[in-house]
Formats: C-alpha cells, sequence, structure tokens
C-alpha cells in the first residue's frame, strides 16, 4: 500500500499543478484532501497522479476494480462537501 503521507504529497502536488490562483481555496482544497480516508488518497492518487486504470489500482491494492470506483467515487464526494462548507 502506499504511504498515507506520500500520497497526500502527491495530491497536494496535483492540486498545487492546477490553475487554482486562489490561495482560500488551494489550502481549503489541501485540507480536504489530508482528511479523506487512506483509501480513498490511495485511489485517487493511482487514477490521478499515475493515470493508472482501475484494473491496475486493483491488482496493486489487492481490491476489486468495482471496489477502486467505489472508493473514487466516495473521495470525489467527500471532497465536494468538504469544499463547499469551507468556502461558505
Amino acid at each position: 500500500m502506499l504511504d498515507a503521507v506520500e500520497t497526500a504529497a502527491g495530491l497536494h502536488e496535483l492540486v498545487l499543478g492546477s490553475e487554482i490562483a486562489d490561495p482560500e481555496i488551494l489550502a481549503a482544497l489541501r485540507q480536504a484532501v489530508d482528511t479523506l480516508p487512506p483509501r480513498q488518497r490511495e485511489v485517487g492518487s493511482c487514477r490521478y497522479l499515475e493515470s493508472w486504470s482501475f484494473e491496475d489500482i486493483a491488482y496493486f491494492l489487492d481490491i476489486k476494480p468495482a471496489t477502486c470506483r467505489s472508493e473514487l467515487r466516495h473521495a470525489l464526494n467527500n471532497l465536494r462537501s468538504r469544499m463547499a462548507i469551507a468556502l461558505e
């Protein structure tokens, strides 16, 4: 499994490389990523940073591809909710 700190750092790198210029939004997004459960961070990191297929992620994490899709869906929903609250 990916180290949780390494995964969070990778997702932060993705956020930092984005076109988001507002420091308040960037800070909220970093915090939202930090609060994701480890499995959701791992799947998100593999999918968006490494561009892995769900089958590759499933093999790497020893889970089913459907579980990968579910974890990613939950991660994105969590990020949306946390961002909405942070930016109220």
